[in-house]
């Protein structure tokens, strides 16, 4: 668990220059200034690519910082951080040497592996005594897995199986309530085989109707364990989820769809 949470942490933290000068160049497009002479002068035109820049610096900085905030370390000290960026960026040597700055890399990951073990531990024992406070309260349904449910709104369709395709919106919660993913939010449901998910959803699924909300108090061993997936689900974390039933489709509809298609498009040839 420690070492998976650091690789995040550090691919992360490696690839966020990158990245974030990607996202700017494209977001900046459909903003370029019209070349000089076409309704403003050159001067303006300097003007406004000054500014592009201005966006860029605090756009890689933002991003930077976004990217150190997943460590959970609250005591980065920013002036240090700026004028070790300031030396790299005007190709100055490094004011520590190779040893120091291994040796503060190995602070580093000592925090983080505290940092994160206390966080795990703390939802787990969250996550604990939710279930424990869900088994005693009525509507709320244990499975022999563990799993538990609670019908918020009874369907009337039918049942998916295993190799089933479902259309489902969904809301995926820690115990803490922070949403870590949700299709409700972004407006577009999603399909998927009922086999390629979690096992806490694969079960839950197969006892749905169409048409039918419920809430999913998902174990973390029918979750994502002892590994998580970090930073966004930390290890031992119960999970919460609000799924609504849209649809069913059997493995292979959309192949018959596609079949159909093709041989009408045959057909109107002949």
């Amino acid at each position: 668990m420690k070492k998976n949470y650091l690789a995040v942490v550090v691919a992360t933290l490696a690839f966020s220059l990158a990245a974030c000068d990607s996202k700017s160049d494209t977001s900046k497009v459909a903003d370029k200034p019209a070349p000089a002479g076409v309704g403003s002068s050159a001067s303006t035109g300097s003007s406004q690519s000054s500014n592009e820049m201005k966006d860029v610096s605090y756009s890689i900085g933002y991003q930077f910082g976004k990217n150190l905030s997943v460590t959970r370390i609250k005591t980065f000290d920013t002036n240090e951080i700026l004028a070790g960026l300031n030396d790299a960026l005007a190709d100055k040597d490094s004011k520590l040497t190779k040893e120091q700055m291994q040796t503060a890399m190995t602070v580093l990951e000592a925090e983080v592996q505290k940092i994160a073990a206390e966080e795990s531990k703390a939802y787990e024992e969250k996550g604990k005594t939710l279930l424990e406070g869900n088994a005693k309260r009525d509507g709320v349904i244990t499975t022999k897995s563990g799993l538990q449910y609670e019908v918020v709104q009874k369907g009337t369709g039918a049942k998916p199986g295993e190799k089933d395709i479902v259309k489902v919106n969904y809301e995926g919660k820690l115990v803490d309530g922070k949403v870590f993913d949700s299709s409700i939010q972004r407006g577009e449901p999603v399909e998927f085989a009922v086999n390629t998910v979690i096992p806490g959803w694969v079960e839950a699924l197969q006892l749905m109707q169409v048409g039918e909300k419920v809430k999913l108090y998902i174990p973390s061993e029918l979750a994502y364990g002892a590994n998580g997936v970090p930073p966004v689900i930390p290890p031992n974390s119960v999970l919460i989820f609000d799924v609504e039933l849209l649809d069913i489709k059997k493995p292979d509809d959309k192949a018959d769809t596609a079949k159909k298609t093709a041989d009408s498009k045959e057909s109107a040839k002949k």
